[in-house]
């Protein structure tokens, strides 16, 4: 599941409006386009002759219109699963989606046949999902979640102050083969339930860089690069080009750079 921006312009393009552009954005910098905002749902099929590697064949889209009050991509992509999970009655659905759609919009209530696969935020506010024992004599309703547990960022960085390897804050070696490659992963899992999107459901939360990736995906997962490689970081400070500021000639200055001219 995802979202596409096909640029287009004029005044007779149907549902034109101004949507953020992916590839032009950055981490500080969002930029946004001109065009139709299209979510698309694609099933991934395996090539045959290709070990790991799948191509996706879409299934079904929806054409998000600008304005307010209109559905965003994840009320779209709600409404393409739904259709989708009709079709095929009798088969169990994984939905893959990015940070966007890890959303109470797509989420909430979902088919128990579905599993939806995503990034979370990192500064989610995740609970224990066995809840405290009640006290005896204690008024009120019974606890439906457990204490807070720390956020996916928070329990990396536990990880990485974790030097005895003892403890549920441990990086756990691991193996993914994704585009026909194995990689070794380092991860920090733990069930948590996340109360904002998905109520009392349960939910596995993993938090890993991954291994071997260039420059830009070290950044966007928040990973540093040793000093010992003897490589500059990657967000370096660059220099800026300073400009004189321009003022207006005064009178003899041209007459003066004419004769020093021909002098020389």
């Amino acid at each position: 599941m995802d979202d596409t921006l096909l640029h287009k312009r004029g005044r007779h393009v149907f549902a034109l409006g101004w949507f953020r552009d992916a590839v032009a954005s950055t981490r500080k910098r969002v930029a946004t386009a001109s065009g139709n905002n299209w979510v698309v749902l694609g099933l991934a099929v395996p090539i045959p002759w290709s070990s790991g590697c799948f191509l996706c064949l879409p299934l079904a889209f929806r054409l998000r219109m600008p304005g307010r009050g209109q559905p965003g991509c994840a009320a779209l992509a709600r409404e393409l699963l739904e259709e989708v999970a009709a079709w095929f009655p009798r088969r169990d659905i994984i939905l893959i989606g990015d940070g966007g759609y890890a959303n109470k919009t797509l989420l909430t209530d979902l088919p128990e046949r579905v599993t939806f696969v995503g990034r979370m935020r990192l500064d989610a506010a995740v609970y224990d999902p066995t809840p405290a024992a009640k006290r005896k004599g204690r008024r009120g309703p019974k606890a439906k979640k457990g204490p807070r547990l720390p956020s996916p960022s928070a329990a990396a960085k536990k990880a990485d102050g974790n030097r005895n390897g003892q403890g549920p804050w441990v990086w756990q070696a691991v193996q993914a083969r994704a585009y026909g490659r194995t990689r070794r992963l380092q991860v920090v899992s733990y069930r948590v339930v996340w109360p904002r999107v998905l109520g009392s459901t349960g939910m596995r939360s993993r938090r890993k860089p991954i291994e071997g990736i260039g420059r830009a995906g070290r950044a966007a997962q928040g990973e540093r690069r040793p000093a010992s490689s003897g490589r500059r970081p990657y967000c370096e400070l660059r220099r800026r080009r300073r400009f004189k500021k321009y003022s207006a000639p005064r009178k003899g200055d041209l007459g003066r750079a004419a004769r020093t001219r021909c002098t020389r």
